[in-house]
């Protein structure tokens, strides 16, 4: 081979690597799922003189779909302190969804796109359903996930009820590409229930 064949081989070889560099690097970045839950808030709910309830949980619930099957987990707790005597306490779980461009198949529109299930524990590693696989394709603004949960502190104690929150973007047997880079930004809060 002369040093002309040579070079040119060369040359070749590290095009092809840097092609190859290329393709990999771009498609691990398309297929990379990214679901974020950001920052710790906690809110101080003032119920009597003798009592607080205190909610401790992600800020920002974020799902970026970049690939059929990404899931995300949130953790969040609730908790009631009584100073003095036994004390209860109602309060409502809200998921406010600021963004959300996923949509439906408009050739299969019962297929649930996209769900999010609830779970309750007392102890932090029971996990109990409150809310299974319900379809969040489209919802958007404030929604209710549970409705007057109650908590109860006996006299000097505290009581700590813990939730999951998990949002999937399921994997179906279809052509999914309608939703790919599909974008749901949200956030959890907990109110008192009004009475």
């Amino acid at each position: 081979m002369n040093n002309n064949n040579v070079r040119k081989y060369t040359i070749a070889v590290i095009v092809t690597l840097l092609i190859l560099v290329c393709v990999i690097g771009v498609t691990y970045a398309f297929f990379n799922p990214n679901v974020d839950s950001n920052g710790i808030t906690t809110v101080n709910i003032e119920l009597a003189e003798q009592a607080t309830i205190s909610f401790t949980g992600g800020k920002d619930v974020t799902i970026d779909a970049k690939q059929p099957g990404v899931a995300g987990e949130l953790y969040f707790s609730v908790g009631l302190k009584s100073d003095g005597g036994d004390i209860s306490a109602a309060y409502d779980i809200i998921w406010n969804i600021t963004e959300n461009s996923f949509v439906k198949d408009v050739n299969n529109p019962d297929d649930k796109e996209l769900l999010y299930s609830l779970y309750i524990s007392t102890d932090n590693i029971n996990w109990e359903p409150l809310i299974i696989d319900a379809e969040a394709t489209t919802l958007y603004g404030e929604n209710k996930l549970a409705t007057n949960e109650l908590i109860l502190a006996t006299n000097n104690s505290e009581k700590v009820n813990y939730y999951k929150f998990v949002i999937t973007y399921p994997s179906l047997a279809k052509d999914q590409s309608y939703n790919m880079e599909a974008v749901l930004n949200s956030y959890l809060e907990v109110k008192q229930s009004e009475e």
